[in-house]
């Protein structure tokens, strides 16, 4: 049977896309636009059909040939033709992470608009450099040295602008001097300030809003080894030397940057540095491990009450990580046994604790709030022993005082009264 002439779509709701010299054939119930918007003559029709030889009922017929790509109507054609143009547009465009509209072309990223990103190099995302904190302000406390230092660079590198502080000043000029031959100079301010002293951590707060017009991200990162020897030996002062640094340095970071953060209402994110051994006794001194508690419960707290204003509170606790703090100028001896204090065989670099409060940083963690993160390498996964394994219990070399890290402000030991000398 000879095949029927091709009969096109008529009638007044004929959308224009119809009425071209382009024949089109019709279903049995007459043509329907696919997008179910109820014009029957639309182009996207179900398959053509025929009326059989009987004259009853009709059969689906299909051209050998492939069939021309129906078309939307009149108003589904704008539709599609948005979806469309908006689909290239993001594909062609490279867009910014955050929300300052001066970040530098180097801060652009194109996001992965399906599929898993191609296998690279670490912060890589197909091919292209992510800069996971492009647009963002953080403040670093203690960033001339150890955590804070590595931690400076890293924020640094990933497109935030840091403002780093430090009690001790000359640290804060090497800072500036290594972030110079690191190419992000310009990224990066230092204030000198204690964090003990609320109008100095409010002073940095403000200096981070002043120089770059806003504060994304707080990470309180000062510490001190504070009083150690026998608790029945520990000075009052000592101890709330210890406490000041260690808790009152946290209350006051949280304090003023959350502040900033809820009048901003773009929500922020504050990351503590605690301690493994605020998690169990046996890991540090009496004082610094019951501060090192405080600031893990103090994490969780302000994490529940500011989590309606979308400011993220967590905490890290490092475990035996080789800094100046640690070794106190027996670094290759602390290298060489840190290894035997954990699982793991490498020891602990300032860059592991960086990578952590990077993640809690940037957007990957904007569901992980309230939460204690240890980096220490299983070192709470077998128990801490950390004060035998590292030969670092100053009470058994009969010594008392307290430990000042390095804020540039001497160390005061002594010997304990009536002591015969190290056993």
């Amino acid at each position: 049977m000879p095949r029927p002439a091709p009969r096109p779509a008529t009638g007044s709701s004929a959308c224009s896309r119809n009425r071209s010299a382009r024949p089109r054939w019709t279903s049995r119930s007459g043509p329907t636009c696919a997008t179910r918007c109820g014009r029957r003559s639309c182009a996207r029709s179900r398959p053509p059909t025929r009326t059989s030889a009987s004259g009853r009922g009709s059969s689906t017929w299909r051209p050998r040939s492939r069939r021309p790509r129906r078309q939307p109507c009149e108003q589904h054609l704008c539709r599609a033709d948005r979806r469309r143009d908006a689909l290239r547009a993001r594909r062609a465009a490279p867009v910014v992470v955050g929300e300052d509209p001066e970040v530098p072309a180097a801060g652009r990223v194109r996001p992965a608009l399906r599929g898993r990103p191609r296998c690279g190099r670490a912060g890589v995302v197909g091919g292209d450099p992510v800069s996971r904190l492009a647009g963002k302000v953080a403040v670093v406390t203690g960033g001339a040295s150890g955590l804070g230092l590595a931690t400076v660079l890293r924020f640094c590198a990933e497109g935030a602008r840091v403002v780093a502080v430090d009690l001790n000043a000359e640290s804060g000029k090497a800072m500036l001097s290594g972030a110079a031959a690191a190419g992000v100079g310009d990224a990066v301010r230092f204030v000198a300030a204690d964090v003990a002293d609320e109008d100095d951590v409010a002073a940095a707060v403000g200096t981070a809003v002043a120089e770059f017009g806003r504060l994304d991200v707080m990470f309180n990162n000062a510490g001190v080894g504070g009083a150690f020897g026998p608790v029945t030996d520990i000075e009052v002062e000592d101890w709330d030397y210890t406490f000041a640094v260690l808790v009152r340095g946290v209350f006051l970071g949280t304090k003023h940057a959350a502040r900033v953060m809820i009048d901003q209402g773009a929500g922020g994110s504050i990351i503590n540095t605690a301690s493994v051994a605020g998690l169990s006794g046996g890991a540090g001194p009496q004082a610094y491990s019951s501060a090192k508690a405080a600031v893990i419960n103090l994490s969780r707290s302000t994490a529940v009450e500011l989590a309606e204003h979308r400011v993220r509170v967590n905490a890290i606790c490092p475990g035996v990580i080789l800094t100046p703090l640690l070794h106190q100028g027996r670094e290759q001896q602390m290298r060489e046994l840190l290894p035997t204090v954990q699982p793991w065989p490498d020891h602990g670099r300032p860059e592991h604790i960086a990578g952590a409060a990077l993640f809690l940083a940037s957007a990957d963690s904007e569901f992980v709030t309230g939460q204690a993160i240890s980096v220490d390498g299983g070192l709470t996964a077998v128990g801490p022993d950390l004060g035998n394994r590292l030969q670092t219990r100053p009470g058994d070399a009969g010594l008392v005082g307290v430990n000042r890290g390095q804020t540039g402000v001497r160390s005061q030991i002594r010997r304990r009264v009536g002591d015969p000398g190290p056993r």
